[in-house]
């Protein structure tokens, strides 16, 4: 197993990412990064539900110390990147949901920059691409309000959180911050992904349906298709191992391409 970077660690909750099964000479690494507002903690359970022999890191904005304000899409993908180099010696995949896809698709623009090596595999849940984004003027940051109604139609919280005003002054800086950075965030023109993308979305996600997610397609040179599950935006909280079984079957078919 590879030296860690600083910002890389095993158990330890304060870093960018980190891995909660260390898995001695693994055949594969697989990188999880979360929706806005969300945390690595939500992803640590679905470590069971891999192969043994594969390692899964889950990445945060959540770390240690305080989230840098004003920090976009790109220079957060550039801290990612960073992490992850001394993990190129073996085959990594990414899956990010929600504003987790837009991160992951921007990392792998970065690592291909960089001279990295090149995610096998990018798995995009729950969003719509880069190419759906608004351009334009800014347009005016939402309220308290605005921000808990968006959360109760997606999904994302519990009521009785978002009906407790002391427990929405705990979440909403952490869901402004990541909303302000995909909001100020206007992706340059860029070749098409050499690495396959495969789109995940809820039957019943008005926000980012099956319709919707194919806009991926546009994204890659081999687009693997729509897998589309019963529920809305959060629609992996009951189809955990389901959805992971599917990107397994993604991730090893592209292994045995050697891609």
């Amino acid at each position: 197993m590879p030296l860690l970077p600083q910002n890389a660690g095993g158990g330890s909750h304060d870093t960018l990412v980190h891995c909660p099964r260390p898995v001695a000479d693994p055949e594969a690494r697989v990188l999880l990064m979360h929706h806005a507002g969300g945390s690595h903690r939500e992803y640590r359970s679905w470590v069971q539900h891999f192969p043994t022999r594969w390692e899964v890191w889950v990445a945060s904005r959540r770390t240690g110390a305080p989230t840098v304000g004003g920090e976009t899409v790109t220079r957060f993908c550039h801290r990612l990147a960073d992490a992850l180099a001394p993990l190129g010696d073996r085959p990594l995949a990414l899956f990010g949901h929600s504003m987790g896809a837009l991160v992951c698709y921007e990392l792998a623009h970065v690592m291909r920059r960089q001279g990295l090596p090149n995610p096998v595999w990018l798995g995009v849940s729950a969003h719509s691409g880069p190419q759906q984004l608004p351009s334009g003027p800014a347009r005016r940051p939402p309220t308290s309000e605005d921000l808990r109604a968006m959360t109760a139609e997606l999904g994302g919280l519990q009521q009785s959180i978002l009906g407790n005003d002391a427990l929405w002054a705990l979440i909403e800086p952490a869901l402004r911050s990541d909303i302000d950075m995909i909001a100020t965030w206007t992706p340059e023109p860029r070749p098409r992904l050499g690495t396959p993308i495969t789109a995940f979305c809820g039957e019943f996600d008005n926000l980012a349906g099956p319709r919707a997610v194919r806009a991926w397609e546009a994204c890659t040179e081999g687009f693997l298709g729509v897998r589309t599950h019963i529920g809305g935006h959060f629609y992996f909280r009951n189809a955990v191992e389901s959805l992971i079984d599917q990107m397994v079957n993604d991730i090893r078919l592209c292994l045995r391409r050697g891609r």
